[in-house]
């Protein structure tokens, strides 16, 4: 099988899965919901920074999923641009946003070649996305479409915890075969592309706090055991690899005429 026809497959095989996850999400998705709450922080940190930099400006969502977090930020961008390989998390999107917006335009795209011109967009983000694609293949077109001034911003899933590994092993059902949480290479692999990177990592001991009952209980749990997290990181940088979530700020693209 060529390079080529192995790409198209894995294509294929992403799309099939989120057209049939996203029809009936299943229960064991509803059980990871106390571990997606723990993302709180990172996802209003996102949220922010894509506001804060979206007032007339040009805003694509990768991997945007019926879940479109476009809501937060469709009435200040000039224009608000989603895309994703699936077709019925385009038709959801579009149900959640529940009006018609002139300035929102979604569409099933493979975002490691989008139909858009070079330099078109000021903001570029995703959340869980670049996993489920080829690191180099997604980040460089990232970076071509993204204007020379341009902001990027990802949340993604990190693969070195042993722990949350095994976790994983253990629920495939949850997710696609192809995708990969990134590692530190993925992340060092960004240089490449952009001139800035920007990398925030969270998450080492405070999941546990997801296994706590109660909602008083687990926010006093987690607020202490981020603290305790923070204090990791700073004596010991390398752990950072091993947290669940990064959130990842690029800007200054880097193309073939910028490097020229």
């Amino acid at each position: 099988m060529s390079h080529r026809q192995s790409k198209e497959k894995i294509l294929h095989r992403e799309k099939d899965f989120h057209d049939e996850r996203y029809r009936s999400e299943s229960e064991n998705r509803k059980t990871t919901n106390k571990y997606y709450r723990l993302k709180k922080d990172f996802d209003q940190r996102f949220l922010d920074l894509i506001s804060e930099h979206a007032k007339n400006k040009k805003v694509l969502e990768i991997g945007c999923g019926p879940n479109i977090n476009m809501p937060h930020w469709v009435d200040r961008a000039q224009e608000c641009h989603g895309i994703d390989i699936s077709a019925v998390a385009i038709d959801q999107a579009w149900k959640r946003l529940g009006r018609h917006y002139d300035n929102v335009h979604l569409k099933e795209m493979n975002a490691e070649k989008m139909d858009y011109e070079d330099n078109f967009f000021d903001v570029v983000c995703g959340k869980g996305i670049i996993h489920h694609l080829n690191p180099p293949s997604a980040f460089r077109e990232i970076a071509r479409v993204l204007k020379p001034d341009g902001l990027a911003v990802f949340i993604e899933p990190l693969g070195h915890n042993p722990f949350i590994n095994f976790y994983r092993r253990l629920t495939p059902d949850m997710r696609s075969r192809d995708e990969n949480p990134l590692l530190m290479s993925d992340i060092q692999m960004t240089s490449q592309y952009f001139g800035n990177v920007l990398v925030y990592y969270q998450h080492i001991t405070s999941i546990l706090s997801a296994f706590l009952p109660g909602s008083g209980l687990h926010n006093i749990s987690y607020s202490i055991l981020n603290n305790v997290d923070k204090l990791i990181m700073t004596v010991l940088p390398f752990s950072k690899k091993y947290c669940w979530m990064a959130l990842i700020r690029l800007q200054k693209p880097i193309t073939k005429e910028s490097s020229a």
